[in-house]
């Protein structure tokens, strides 16, 4: 069950398990003798992990619900955005397809977040253009290298390498749609200087300077 407000609707979406699906609905939480709208859901749905916001900064409030609890605390949702010329609720792919992500209505930007092992991880930033989100940035710390004769090796399969312990950040960059590799820097490990580059890079106004 989940219950947001964005610009004075307040909106309460519920799961429940009938006839064999998983039916979604959408209440106003001052009127519950009928939901706005229920929605039976293909797949599975985590009954209890829910998310209301305006996720297209369009104004009106929008419902999600988890349907994937992987490793590394990787979680996915279905989302569905609020159609004011259909009056319903409707599905998003594009918001889907995103692995943890958040919604910042003060910038209006998107982001995803996809944990690996090691303290790799992925993080792209979003911006909705037309109707349709377009990539803007991603920051790619990979997993941790060791060299070896036969070149780098992952080093959690090699705990008898002697040699450094490095991980490569990468930042892509969408230019005028095209993704265009802004910068790339080899860290050894042992400190957290990866992941504080990784963070400055968090900031969209940033370009390495």
């Amino acid at each position: 069950m989940g219950s947001g407000e964005e610009n004075g609707r307040t909106l309460l979406a519920t799961a429940a398990w009938e006839n064999g699906a998983w039916r979604l609905s959408v209440w106003e939480p001052h009127d519950l003798s009928e939901p706005i709208q229920t929605i039976t859901a293909e797949g599975s749905v985590v009954e209890r992990v829910s998310t209301v916001g305006d996720f297209n900064f369009d104004g009106d409030t929008d419902f999600g619900y988890a349907v994937f609890l992987g490793a590394h605390n990787n979680v996915r949702y279905t989302f569905w955005l609020w159609d004011e010329e259909q009056g319903q609720f409707v599905e998003s792919p594009e918001c889907s397809a995103l692995c943890n992500p958040q919604f910042d209505v003060a910038t209006e930007t998107v982001s995803s977040y996809i944990h690996r092992d090691a303290g790799a991880f992925t993080k792209e930033f979003y911006h909705w253009q037309d109707g349709a989100l377009a990539a803007v940035r991603q920051i790619d710390v990979g997993g941790q290298m060791v060299e070896t004769g036969d070149g780098p090796q992952l080093a959690p399969a090699l705990p008898e390498a002697t040699g450094p312990v490095t991980q490569t950040l990468v930042v892509t960059d969408w230019v005028n749609g095209e993704p265009q590799e802004v910068y790339r820097r080899v860290f050894e490990t042992g400190s957290d200087a990866v992941f504080e580059e990784a963070e400055r890079w968090y900031d969209l106004n940033y370009h390495g300077e």
